[in-house]
């Protein structure tokens, strides 16, 4: 008994040791505040295979970004916005990944090298050496790009995503995107798979000009950008219309398809009460963390409450919830967004036939959507998008956690 207690606490040390470790090297020292947790459904933006610095400085250049998981084992960097609160239920262990909050790093000299944000809005602020010093780079890396590149860097044919020849990969959700050049991971630039059998993937020269129709993303409401000849096309999600989608489709209903309207995009834009909607973006009469929802004044619900809501124009009304009406027509069976973010329709099984697990269940996979979920049944969804690509669900098989579902474009 005592040998075994022994083993235990040694194995539980070196995996303490092993966090530490990543986050102890030279003069970077950082103290994780949860080892072998992450924090779930606030996800911004992803990035592969970099240091855990690297990690630290991504999250702390962005003013939108309230901390990070990362796992030391794959190497993956996950950043969060702040959430207007969090609870327990929204971190899940998961064993290699630690979770940080970077607010108490920012303006210590000894870890934030850019104090002041000298940069300006569409920019960060990184310290590169080999540079002299701070510069401003731009905060993207082609995600927006949705052009016809369809060759690398060095002059390869990209692979058809469509296709698993000559290189087998995860991504068919992207069936429809021919084979042009994406960024849909978050690599240093867009990228395909090369119809070279040696060469599996490499990055894609695009340019950085305002020369190419879609590469300063003319679609709103994230519509998807294609080059036709002369300019560009929009194909715009279910709920808009027009040249760039800016228009809302007035033959579409304003309402949700949900319990607490977490998906709802409408143009609703006064609370229970009749009080009028303060806009996103403004932070008068009342501050918040929420300016980024590009919502003019519209209800959402960005943070999981029970209904929609916004905050008020009246000063001693900070926030209220939305009467927001549930639809009436059914959900379209296919995918009309770039994520798909509005799929409601009935697939329940993921593309390899495995039956989804119920939402509102926690086993055989535990998870943190039982709350926000919990009306839709075991149909697959995707309620973390962009942070997820495609709708998926837990899967009923012990063995597979997750996986994304076949589901058609619109």
């Amino acid at each position: 008994m005592l040998v075994c207690l022994g083993q235990l606490l040694l194995l539980l040390v070196d995996i303490i040791m092993a966090s530490y470790d990543q986050f102890n090297s030279g003069i970077f020292r950082i103290n994780p505040d949860k080892i072998n947790t992450k924090l779930d459904g606030y996800n911004i933006r992803t990035f592969e295979k970099i240091s855990p610095k690297m990690c630290f400085d991504k999250c702390l250049r962005r003013p939108k970004c309230h901390s990070y998981n990362y796992n030391r084992h794959i190497l993956r960097c996950e950043l969060n916005f702040r959430p207007k609160y969090v609870s327990v239920d929204d971190f899940h262990n998961e064993v290699g990944f630690v979770y940080v909050e970077v607010g108490h790093y920012r303006g210590d000299p000894m870890y934030d090298t850019c104090l002041g944000n000298p940069c300006k809005s569409g920019e960060i602020c990184e310290n590169k050496k080999d540079a002299g010093g701070v510069v401003c780079v731009k905060d993207q890396e082609g995600k927006d790009y949705f052009g016809t590149v369809s060759t690398t860097k060095s002059g390869k044919t990209c692979q058809a995503w469509s296709k698993q020849e000559p290189h087998k990969h995860g991504f068919w959700a992207m069936n429809d995107e021919s084979n042009y050049c994406r960024n849909l991971d978050g690599e240093q630039a867009p990228w395909c798979y090369t119809t070279d059998s040696e060469t599996r993937y490499e990055m894609c020269d695009i340019p950085f000009c305002r020369n190419l129709a879609c590469r300063s993303s003319p679609c709103e409401n994230k519509g998807i950008c294609a080059e036709v000849a002369g300019g560009f096309k929009c194909k715009c999600p279910c709920g808009y219309t027009g040249d760039t989608c800016s228009t809302r489709d007035k033959n579409k209903e304003d309402c949700k398809r949900s319990t607490n309207g977490f998906e709802y995009k409408g143009m609703i834009n006064t609370t229970i009460s009749h009080r009028t909607c303060q806009r996103w973006d403004s932070d008068t009469p009342h501050g918040h963390s929420f300016n980024n929802l590009n919502a003019e004044n519209y209800c959402r619900n960005p943070d999981n409450e029970p209904k929609p809501w916004c905050y008020t124009t009246d000063p001693d009304k900070r926030w209220e919830i939305c009467d927001i009406p549930f639809c009436t027509t059914p959900a379209q069976e296919c995918v009309s967004s770039l994520y798909g973010e509005d799929y409601f329709g009935t697939v329940r099984q993921t593309k390899n036939g495995i039956p989804c697990q119920k939402w509102s269940d926690l086993t055989p996979h535990s998870h943190s959507y039982d709350s926000k979920l919990k009306d839709q049944d075991d149909y697959c969804r995707n309620p973390a998008a962009p942070g997820d690509k495609f709708p998926w669900c837990y899967t009923i098989d012990p063995d597979i956690r997750s996986d994304i579902c076949d589901i058609p474009r619109c």
